[in-house]
């Protein structure tokens, strides 16, 4: 028996905010575990007070435990005004996967009354 691996589509997710992007992505980085729904999408679920991201290519990014633990997510494939991790964690395995986080300027539209 031959088995296929799951090919899925990339899963595409888009936000405005009014911030420069430099700023955006420094709150994305350095809040990370206050937006990120650590209770379903991590390997400790409550046990876990925070998320680090090593802000360098090969920088671990990784969840740490109310006892110290650590519990490694991926590792940072590249560090500019995009980063991308090698590997997505689910609430129960850990499954291969990237994720690409990208930050960019949009024209402002202008409002009329």
């Amino acid at each position: 028996m031959t088995i296929i691996p799951m090919q899925r589509p990339p899963i595409r997710q888009s936000t405005v905010v009014r911030s420069t992007v430099e700023h955006t992505f420094e709150v994305f980085v350095d809040r990370f575990d206050q937006w990120w729904p650590l209770r379903t999408h991590s390997l400790g679920e409550e046990r876990v007070v925070g998320v680090t991201i090593e802000r360098r290519a090969g920088g671990r990014v990784y969840e740490i435990w109310d006892d110290g633990q650590t519990r490694i997510w991926g590792t940072l494939l590249a560090w500019t005004q995009r980063l991308a991790s090698s590997q997505l964690v689910t609430h129960d395995h850990v499954s291969s996967g990237e994720i690409a986080a990208a930050f960019e300027v949009t024209a402002r539209r202008s409002v009329s009354s």
